[in-house]
């Protein structure tokens, strides 16, 4: 059986090693530890996960595009100059 590590998992499924990582601490993606700090994932662990992940993502979620600028959340312009002053 073939392990691969994040990285090689992130370039199969065209992702970040940072969401790789974040499946992994979730519990979607099984790993296992090999000493303090390094995962391998088992290809069989791979494709049931990937196969997972497409019956999700086939049809059943609607994706909406994102229109930016009008989200109540979207962030504010600063005047720093008054925060800048007050430093000196």
């Amino acid at each position: 059986m073939k392990y691969l590590t994040p990285k090689e998992v992130s370039q199969e499924l065209s992702v970040s090693v940072s969401l790789v990582y974040k499946e992994i601490r979730s519990g979607n993606l099984r790993s296992h530890r090999f000493g303090k700090r390094a995962y391998r994932i088992s290809e069989v662990d791979l494709q049931r996960y990937a196969a997972d992940r497409s019956s999700v993502n086939n049809g059943q979620v609607d994706a909406q595009p994102v229109e930016r600028g009008n989200s109540p959340s979207q962030f504010k312009h600063l005047d720093v100059s008054q925060l800048l002053s007050s430093r000196n």
